[in-house]
């Protein structure tokens, strides 16, 4: 059936009716841009369209969105490399810059390697003070210890539990997802065999009534 051969349903008239799939062509603009150089270098679609070519764009393909499992992975990956490339230099540094000197401070000797009365000794403490001191500071590290593994263990098993239920929403849209595409399939057929009328800003199929072109997904998922 020719374009001419067809009216449009609110004003009666043919010369205003175009193929929505044509004029939907002629009001969207798509180029290439390269951008980069070398190994680097990559092309991007770009794409500008009139306001009458948004309202006649094709229904969208539905979709379950990005799979969660990367981006929990990919922030495994970059936990892991602040890892290893931060924190056990600087427990490292700690270790060699202030633990060390701080415990050859307190049993007596120097940077330079001389032999000199200790802390506990200058400050005139008994024999069984460093046992006293050393009990605790023992005490203080296991207890650390203890705090810093039930830290990790909850904030590990917070984390399973996160990732549990993003994998669990995202296969629910990808279920929705599928369900859906065989609707979006039969309006896609049908924004194909779609009229628009620029005297009513309208849109309409053959024999089928007309819809306000800012209606056109509506229209195309009820009639």
């Amino acid at each position: 059936m020719s374009t001419s051969s067809l009216v449009c349903p609110n004003c009666g008239l043919s010369d205003p009716v175009q193929k929505v799939s044509v004029l939907y062509e002629g009001n969207t603009k798509e180029w290439t841009e390269t951008t980069g150089s070398g190994d680097s270098r990559s092309t991007v679609v770009r794409q500008a369209k009139t306001l009458l070519g948004q309202r006649l764009t094709p229904p969208p393909k539905p979709s379950a969105g990005l799979d969660p499992k990367w981006v929990w992975w990919g922030g495994c990956g970059i936990l892991a490399f602040i890892a290893i490339t931060g924190g056990i230099p600087a427990c490292i540094g700690l270790a060699v810059g202030v633990l060390i000197p701080l415990g050859l401070l307190l049993v007596g000797v120097s940077e330079s390697g001389a032999v000199s009365p200790g802390m506990l000794e200058q400050l005139n403490l008994p024999e069984w003070a460093g046992w006293v001191g050393a009990a605790c500071l023992g005490v203080v590290g296991l207890i650390v210890l203890i705090v810093g593994v039930w830290l990790t263990v909850r904030i590990v098993s917070w984390l399973r539990a996160q990732y549990t239920l993003s994998m669990q929403n995202h296969q629910r849209r990808v279920a929705e997802t599928e369900a859906e595409l065989p609707r979006w399939e039969r309006a896609l057929e049908k924004w194909k065999q779609l009229y628009y009328c620029t005297r009513d800003d309208v849109v309409f199929m053959a024999g089928k009534r007309a819809a306000p072109s800012a209606e056109m997904l509506k229209y195309l998922y009820e009639i």
